[in-house]
């Protein structure tokens, strides 16, 4: 019984730590790619990763995860 409850415990603990850790790599590489990227290539990758999302949200969020300003973005669509 105690094997098992241990075995559950360890089972869960990995999942909590998965389930945690996804969104830390993704953050990461959100920063990293502000660093690395300009603001065409990010927007061009949400929209090939999240096409839906750029219907769905408002453009001043969509700025702002992108790291430029409301104006940038509509610029930025304008020539796309």
């Amino acid at each position: 019984m105690l094997l098992k409850k241990r075995a559950l415990i360890l089972k869960y603990g990995l999942f909590y730590m998965a389930c945690m850790l996804i969104p830390f790599v993704e953050k990461q590489q959100q920063q990293i790619d502000l660093l690395t990227k300009t603001a065409e290539q990010r927007y061009q990758e949400l929209m090939n990763k999240n096409p839906e999302i750029i219907q769905r949200i408002a453009q001043k969020h969509i700025a702002s995860y992108l790291g430029i300003t409301t104006q940038s973005l509509s610029r930025i669509r304008n020539n796309m």
